[in-house]
This record gives C-alpha cells, structure tokens and sequence, in this order.
C-alpha cells in the first residue's frame, strides 16, 4: 500500500478548516441557546401580563406566538453569522417574498389585523347581541378573521372582521337593559293621556320575569301623521334576548287593550275635494 502525500495534505486542510470553524460553531450555539433560554425565562411573565389585563386567549396566545418567532428568528439569524454564514442574500430574497405574499393575502391580513383590534378593544363579546349593519343577532364565536352571529331566523352569518370594524356596530347588550320602542297609533279624536293609562295598564313587570323592575315603561307622541297620531309604547327589558319576543307580543297586547278601551286605530284616509263649474266646492 502506497502513501498518497495529496491525501494527506487534504485531511490535514479538512481538519484545520474543522478546528477553525468550531470556535465559531460553539460561539453560534452559546448565541442560539441564549435567546432560547432568554423566551422560555420570559414567556411566562409575558403570560401572566396579558392575563392581568384580561386580555382575550386568542390574543395571549397570538402575542405568545410572535413572541416566540421573534426570538428564535433573531437567535437563529445571530447564530448564523456568529457561524460565518453570509445571510443578507437570502434575507433580500425573504423579504421579496414576503411582500408578494403580503399582497396576495392582503384581505386575510386586514382580516387578522381587524379581528386583533376586536380583541383589544371588546366592542361586544360572545353571546352579546349586536346590529352590523342590517345584520343583527347573537355572537356565537369570534375568531381572528371572522365573527359568527347567529340571526332571528337561525342563519349562521359569517362576517369577515373588517367589516365589523369598518361599519357601525350596535352593542344591544352592552349596558344590561334595553328599551323596545313598539310604534301605536290612535285616531285624532281619541285622547292621548286615556291611549297611555290603557297601554301602561298592560304592563306588569311582577308578572313578567323579562321586563325591568327599575326602568319604568311610558308612552311619548312620536309624531302627528296624516292619518292619526303616533306613539311609542316604550317597554324596559332585563336582557337583549328578549327584545323581539317582547316587541310582537306587546304589539298584538297593544291592538286588543286599545280595541277594549274603544280607542280606533287608523287606517290611511284621503279628504277628496271636487270643484264645480259654478266655483262652488263638495268634499
């Protein structure tokens, strides 16, 4: 067996390229395990802020995540210059794909960046009945692109987070009891103050659980029409719930109570005056 020098010289050349890079190995993981330790020492404390601040789990646990990513991102990016790898070549090319994702997802990040912005300023919570728009009914789930509400006829309504952000969102819920506006209406030669006591007379919050003991209702002229005047039978409710279910039922309370009372209810009526050819008019 012969000895090849050019063998020899090439694992020699191996071996001090080795003993070379390994100082810079070692330094690359000491930078590594750094920031490794550094989030699994500081997670916990960034946990329990976010619980203090009652902020939502889908925000601790989106904020835990980037956290995370940051970190371990940075860690890995250090170690491998520690390492002597050259990585602002492929950082660019990163970047440049990041942008055209970023434009190809831009309504699923809107979406996200909305559905955080829920989260951190709890305009409603599940179980809250809301109106978006002409959308109205209870929130049954929100997630970070949407928010599901289920409607008055059952529907499962999927609206994207952007556009609870970006519209005028009504809390029903928010402030405990809502008032339910019923519009009557009553002829011109019956009397107001008697519409009221009939009205008020049907309302009786000992005997029904869903109206307030506190907030007393009332009825207001809400209007002078054409045809007779209208009014608001202005009910108090402990719980949004009940606002639809209360609403037609004291609608047809109202039709009977007025009817008993001999209180008329209008109908549209149009006054017809005919002129004849002496000038004179008939109505």
């Amino acid at each position: 067996m012969s000895f090849n020098p050019f063998e020899y010289v090439e694992v020699m050349q191996a071996w001090n390229a080795f003993i070379g890079f390994l100082p810079r190995f070692i330094a690359g993981i000491l930078v590594f395990a750094t920031f490794y330790l550094l989030y699994h020492g500081t997670v916990l404390i960034l946990r329990h802020v976010l619980e203090r601040r009652k902020a939502h789990a889908s925000i601790i646990s989106l904020t835990v995540k980037t956290y995370k990513i940051a970190l371990i991102t940075t860690g890995v990016v250090l170690a491998l210059q520690q390492m002597g790898v050259h990585i602002t070549a492929a950082l660019t090319g990163l970047g440049v794909l990041g942008v055209a994702l970023g434009f190809a997802a831009q309504d699923s990040v809107s979406n996200y960046i909305a559905g955080i912005t829920i989260f951190w300023d709890k305009p409603f919570y599940v179980g809250d009945y809301i109106e978006v728009g002409e959308r109205y009914g209870r929130v049954t789930e929100i997630t970070m692109r949407s928010t599901r509400i289920r409607t008055r006829q059952n529907q499962y309504l999927i609206v994207p987070n952007r556009t609870i952000v970006n519209e005028l969102v009504i809390n029903h819920s928010k402030n405990g009891e809502v008032r339910v506006d019923i519009p009557v209406s009553i002829a011109y030669e019956n009397d107001v103050m008697r519409a009221r006591d009939v009205l008020l007379a049907i309302v009786d919050p000992d005997s029904d659980p869903r109206l307030s003991q506190y907030l007393r209702a009332n009825v207001v002229v809400n209007r002078l029409a054409d045809s007779g005047v209208d009014l608001y039978f202005r009910l108090w409710i402990n719980n949004a719930e009940d606002e639809m279910p209360v609403r037609f039922e004291y609608l047809e309370k109202a039709k009977y109570a007025l009817e008993g009372a001999g209180l008329n209810i209008p109908f549209p009526q149009r006054v017809i005056h005919m002129r004849h050819e002496n000038g004179k008019e008939s109505n």
